[in-house]
């Protein structure tokens, strides 16, 4: 994803580490950190052994409108025994001016959001002000949830941020619902695969976007208060979206056809990207950051970066250095930009190149 409050990030691993750059001068940017070797500035595990994940999420955000940005940690398997393994776990943790080194989320997290029985809480995340009041709200993914009992139609909940964050948790749907509850309630769909947040229409509010990866094609769209499909209907299936602003944006899926699946958002249409065929391949995550640099990360460890959003042929192949399958890919900027994917694998993009 692009804007960095509503990244993403898959199978990486059952921690995070963080590397402070916000608060150090830029000249620190030059600087390289072995985060195998203990380089991170702040080390964040936990919840429990029992919260096997499938897809890690992560997303930052001002929830608790202090002024500083917030991390929340998606666990979709968390939870210690029947019902509760499948429920999906979100962690938020609060920005301080001081991180410990090492923060155990299982008894430190500031907040901790479980989801409805069996439903995949927080297989991806986000932050945006979808109710407009200053401050950012947590916008969950949840592909297994089956409200209304149309299995597995997946759902999007939105807790509302606030300086009260803390005071509401623990915060488990299943005896307190979340504040805001979005699905299209068709079987099979599992919504919420991907979600983001900007303001699309552009009336001062976020707006909401997530993909339904096995419905039937097609993008949904969020004013806050009622979803409508946007694109037409096919078969493609659609991993992941990414929007630089409301006139700019794409999404990308599963090869199946004589092109690949890239789809551009003008700002009213979303449009198969059919001009350009070369890549043959499925692709997993996009970053759009703005109209010249976004990046699609796929199978086989394939990279492809445009240029320019007016030229589909824009598209070429950067190397990778790996032929792993990559899920997902986000920057803060065209020249600090990270890739995951399977094994483990972390990749950098330093504005010139890709190394592990």
């Amino acid at each position: 994803m692009s804007n960095p409050r509503h990244s993403r990030t898959v199978l990486v691993s059952l921690s995070i580490s963080l590397l402070l750059t916000a608060i150090l001068p830029v000249s620190a940017y030059a600087a390289e950190k072995d985060v195998a070797s203990g380089g991170q500035d702040a080390y964040l595990y936990g919840g429990n052994a029992k919260e096997v994940l499938m897809y890690v999420s992560t997303a930052t955000g001002d929830v608790n409108g202090d002024g500083l940005p917030d991390l929340v940690m998606g666990h979709d398997q968390g939870g210690e025994d029947f019902p509760y393994f499948y429920t999906g776990k979100v962690y938020v943790y609060f920005g301080r001016a001081s991180l410990d080194s090492q923060v155990d989320l299982g008894s430190e997290a500031d907040v901790v959001i479980s989801g409805y029985y069996g439903s995949f809480l927080g297989n991806s995340v986000a932050c945006g002000d979808v109710n407009g009041d200053g401050t950012d709200d947590i916008i969950m993914g949840a592909i297994w949830d089956s409200p209304g009992g149309a299995m597995f139609a997946g759902s999007v909940a939105v807790v509302f941020g606030g300086s009260d964050l803390r005071e509401k948790s623990p915060w488990d749907f299943n005896s307190r619902d979340p504040d805001l509850f979005l699905s299209s309630a068709n079987a099979g769909e599992m919504c919420g695969m991907s979600v983001a947040a900007a303001d699309v229409d552009g009336d001062g509010y976020d707006d909401i976007v997530y993909g339904a990866h096995l419905g039937n094609g097609g993008i949904h769209f969020s004013d806050g208060t009622t979803w409508t499909s946007q694109g037409r209907a096919n078969q493609d299936f659609l991993y992941d979206i990414s929007l630089a602003d409301a006139s700019h944006g794409w999404a990308v899926g599963k090869y199946i056809s004589a092109y690949d699946t890239l789809y551009r958002f003008d700002g009213t249409l979303w449009e198969a990207d059919t001009l350009f065929e070369g890549f043959k391949t499925d692709f997993y995550g996009v970053a759009c950051y703005d109209a010249n640099h976004t990046w699609a990360v796929g199978a086989g460890g394939v990279i492809a970066f445009n240029g320019d959003y007016n030229d589909s042929r824009a598209w070429t192949l950067q190397t990778s250095g790996t032929n792993v399958t990559l899920r997902d890919v986000a920057c803060l900027d065209p020249s600090h930009v990270w890739a995951v994917g399977d094994g483990g694998t972390i990749l950098h993009y330093n504005g010139s190149a890709w190394s592990a």
